[in-house]
């Protein structure tokens, strides 16, 4: 991971606005008050998986979980970069928990998004490395609690530098809040506009939680996919390469 990347990821885990949240008239208020009680609070998550990976899906935020493995403000900025950059415990998709214990039922959003990558890349894809998952608020909340009020200021002070810092070929957005964010529709496809004047696709697709069809083989017509997985392919890493 390069410096700026790091810089980023830091930048996020440790939002300034953390400061400010007891303010009731700040965005992040609710949202970072939904911990209130948690034992070990839980930072913000950047995003999970290399930030080189070629396939990026984007949801609204992470889902909180009190017994997860996830840093907590204590720990150091190596470990932060160590931890959201290595992405998924070996259990995924279940989560690792704090005590060592593996839960043993499976992540429900992990599952699909594992599936939609399958999909997409045609071969069993490696999690944290084919592909990674980032979000448009990143305190961790459940049901989206306090996203609505979070959005915009979140989007504002971090997307643009994680998209960015992230190298990612094609972006997935995840739900109706992701989507409506950033500007596509479930079955629309997007180019992105990119700086090196590569080619990057949006698409989107239906929260895995939706009561509706959310495959991309029921959203997409498979000849437009056919760009995307060709780049996706010509841009895996293999196992034997670093971080850049």
């Amino acid at each position: 991971m390069d410096e700026q990347a790091k810089a980023t990821l830091i930048s996020v885990a440790r939002c300034a606005d953390l400061l400010t949240a007891s303010d009731r008239q700040r965005p992040c208020h609710r949202i970072v008050h939904e911990q209130h009680g948690n034992p070990v609070p839980q930072i913000p998550e950047p995003w999970r998986g290399r930030i080189d990976a070629p396939l990026m899906f984007v949801s609204s935020n992470p889902s909180l979980d009190p017994g997860d493995d996830s840093p907590s403000v204590t720990v150091s900025d190596a470990e932060l970069v160590d931890y959201f950059d290595r992405g998924f415990p070996a259990c995924f998709p279940r989560i690792r928990l704090r005590n060592g214990q593996v839960r043993t039922r499976p992540v429900y959003f992990w599952t699909c998004v594992l599936a939609r990558a399958a999909e997409l890349w045609q071969v069993a894809p490696r999690p944290g490395i084919d592909f990674a998952i980032t979000e448009l608020v990143h305190c961790k909340s459940l049901r989206q609690r306090g996203v609505k009020e979070a959005i915009d200021h979140c989007v504002d002070r971090h997307w643009g530098e994680v998209k960015i810092a992230s190298k990612a070929r094609v972006f997935v957005a995840l739900g109706e809040l992701a989507g409506a964010k950033l500007g596509i529709k479930v079955g629309t496809m997007k180019t992105m506009p990119d700086p090196t004047g590569v080619p990057r696709w949006l698409l989107a697709l239906p929260h895995p939680g939706a009561a509706v069809p959310k495959t991309f083989q029921s959203c997409y017509a498979g000849v437009d996919l056919v760009p995307l997985r060709d780049a996706l392919l010509a841009n895996r890493i293999s196992d034997a390469d670093p971080q850049p």
